[in-house]
């Protein structure tokens, strides 16, 4: 009861000082008396290996960064970060005392980071460099920490991946390591996120996947750029055309590669687990499917040979001054470049509301006309002359 009155009288104490809701202010005051969260009572994680390896490096470089930066405030003058002298019973600066509660604090996440990366597999014990640790332990030091004094909180040092060991020669090659750990049960992606789920960027540079992921990047940079291929000529979409047999053709190599190299591994008797007959059976599937998908795009691009462009038929007005006018002089890219903004904009505006693509039609009519033409310089009085879409119409403001 007693401890109950306390509660009450602080409650409405701090409704007087902060002007806060009843409820408001009984949850603030909780939140205050409530004991601390110790990161040793939380139960370790289980991720993929090469995540819980980043965790502990990206909390224990946070700590080494937060000593540079305490260090350099106080080597410059910086009276806020004065250390503490416990000798002569003199404190340090208020910030010095942060900053040292916040180095405790990332201790706490390092130790939870430790036993996280145990748990996921990436270390076989909880690391310990000291004379006192096991084999293991300093097996799994030098596996989380290699060479920490090269680290990104060093002049022109950088925080290795998973697999890296700072300061390897430079061969030349892209593959400087490799990810540890079994298969997981977690799949990659470029860029969703959620439940068995990894961010490939997060653990493949470096790795001999790496090439892979940037092709599937560059993919989706081209894809990405949808709302400007109304301005691609004829010869660039025949070009994007042989390009994606190219990659189908590549994608069927890789898959042979990487698929024969499985199976190679399950005969030998160096690699068991999985399901071996489902294995073989997907990836014969993969194989084929690569292989009908390079044969329809070349027969797509040999069916669209000969095809050029032309102007079609339009409605006087399409193209008014105030559109054409400005691109006088413009590439042929840069209008391209315009209609996609065009096209953006009116994608996102129709979702709440009527959209206006007359804008759109005229930008269109005048990359209709420049590849008709072959130009590569838009001529808007040249337009104007050739093309009755550019002749006064009704208003298309």
């Amino acid at each position: 009861m007693t401890s109950d009155k306390a509660r009450k009288r602080d409650i409405r104490r701090r409704m007087q000082e902060t002007d806060e809701s009843y409820t408001e202010a009984a949850r603030r005051v909780d939140e205050e008396n409530a004991p601390p969260v110790l990161a040793k009572e939380v139960p370790a994680a289980t991720l993929t290996a090469p995540v819980a390896t980043r965790l502990a490096r990206h909390l224990v470089a946070a700590r080494q960064h937060l000593g540079q930066a305490t260090r350099l405030a106080h080597e410059h003058g910086a009276a806020a970060f004065a250390p503490s002298d416990h000798l002569r019973d003199r404190p340090g600066g208020p910030l010095t005392e942060i900053a040292e509660a916040a180095s405790s604090d990332v201790w706490q996440l390092v130790g939870w980071a430790e036993r996280t990366a145990l748990a996921s597999g990436a270390v076989p014990a909880l690391p310990n460099p000291f004379g006192n640790g096991t084999p293991e332990q300093r097996q799994a030091y030098e596996i989380l920490y290699p060479d920490q004094h090269t680290w990104c909180a060093s002049p022109g040092g950088t925080l290795p991946a998973p697999g890296e060991k700072p300061g390897q020669a430079d061969t030349g090659r892209t593959t400087t390591h490799s990810l540890p750990g079994p298969v997981p049960e977690a799949r990659l992606s470029l860029r969703a996120s959620g439940r068995s789920v990894v961010r490939a960027k997060d653990v493949v540079p470096g790795t001999p996947a790496a090439a892979l992921w940037d092709a599937a990047e560059d993919l989706e940079t081209y894809a990405c750029d949808w709302m400007s291929r109304g301005g691609d000529s004829p010869a660039d979409l025949a070009a994007a055309l042989d390009g994606l047999a190219e990659v189908a053709d590549r994608l069927q190599g890789a898959i042979r590669a990487v698929g024969g190299e499985i199976a190679r591994r399950y005969e030998r008797q160096s690699l068991t687990g999985g399901h071996r007959e489902e294995v073989a059976v997907e990836a014969g599937h993969a194989d084929e499917a690569a292989r009908t998908l390079r044969r329809h795009l070349e027969g797509l691009r040999k069916a669209l040979t000969g095809a050029t462009a032309v102007l079609p038929p339009a409605t006087p007005g399409t193209v008014p001054p105030h559109v054409s006018a400005p691109l006088d002089g413009a590439t042929l890219a840069r209008v391209r470049e315009a209609l996609g903004d065009e096209v953006f904009a009116q994608r996102h505006i129709t979702k709440t509301m009527p959209g206006d693509e007359r804008r759109t039609a005229a930008l269109e009519r005048i990359v209709q006309w420049m590849h008709a033409r072959g130009a590569s310089v838009y001529d808007a009085p040249a337009h104007a002359k050739t093309d009755p879409a550019t002749r006064l119409g009704q208003d298309t403001r």
